[in-house]
């Protein structure tokens, strides 16, 4: 008797520091990585928006990988990606080209999709989201007109299957101050990708399109569109090699595409979950 009062207390604190550590491990083993890249004037304002994001997904019990402005190097991301459930960018962003997008990430330096091809796989089947990045979300600072619906799908597109060819589950990019958050909370509370991107979305934005891709019938690319409204100007910019702005000029506003999904429009938080 003596012998067991010993052990099953000694068996209970075992037991107890395993299940400790179980746990420990489990909420460890929810990763979001966000990355804020230099924007000079609005950099500030990014960091702000990425926070908020930061501590939504604190609050949810993920572990939070932080890479703002001078601090995003691509060699420090680059260890941590490929374990991450979600990867959030904001920052410039480039031009598809036929096969690479030359600063999918403008960074330290323009990191392009080959080189994140070569340096990162998401394991756990991320959660892209991109926010205020040229051509991301369809539109780019350096569009002079309305590019229509047509040239904002390819643009996602290719932008989307960069993501997808290294492990992405799903896509979604969102160009308006407090989209990404909306989305999560929609996400989190159990609704769909699609839902999620719907609720997304303010009331001046219209649908252009939700319809499954034509080679590739499991994923579903949406794309919104936003009139000026009363806005009669906007300024557009012209980028240097490295993102920096060479120029501003004022013209004429015009229709804009800046919100999108990409990807099983059923997709929900807890199938991620069951693909660890």
């Amino acid at each position: 008797m003596t012998k067991m009062r010993v052990f099953l207390p000694v068996f209970m604190l075992f037991f107890c520091f395993l299940t400790a550590q179980s746990q420990s491990k489990d909420t460890a083993s929810k990763v979001a990585v966000l990355v804020v890249g230099h924007l000079e004037m609005n950099v500030d304002r990014a960091i702000d928006e990425m926070n908020r994001v930061g501590n939504f997904f604190t609050h949810h019990g993920y572990k939070v990988y932080k890479f703002y402005d001078r601090n995003a190097r691509w060699d420090k991301i680059a260890k941590v990606a490929g374990d991450c459930d979600f990867f959030v960018y904001a920052g410039h962003g480039a031009a598809p080209e036929k096969k690479d997008i030359p600063g999918i990430l403008c960074i330290d330096s323009m990191i392009s999709s080959r080189e994140l091809a070569r340096k990162v796989t998401f394991r756990k089947k991320a959660v892209v989201i991109n926010h205020t990045a040229c051509y991301a979300a369809g539109s780019s600072a350096s569009d002079e007109k309305d590019i229509g619906a047509a040239e904002a799908s390819r643009r996602v597109q290719q932008y989307a299957n960069a993501y997808f060819s290294v492990g992405a589950s799903a896509y979604f990019a969102n160009n308006f101050e407090g989209g990404m958050v909306n989305f999560l909370k929609s996400f989190f509370a159990g609704k769909t990708l699609s839902q999620s991107f719907t609720a997304s979305c303010p009331k001046n934005v219209t649908l252009e399109s939700e319809k499954p891709l034509p080679g590739d019938k499991a994923k579903t690319l949406a794309i919104t569109s936003t009139s000026c409204g009363e806005i009669k100007t906007r300024l557009v910019y012209s980028f240097s090699e490295n993102g920096t702005v060479e120029e501003i000029k004022e013209i004429p506003c015009s229709k804009s595409y800046d919100i999108t999904y990409m990807g099983p429009p059923g997709l929900l938080l807890a199938d991620l979950r069951q693909s660890r």
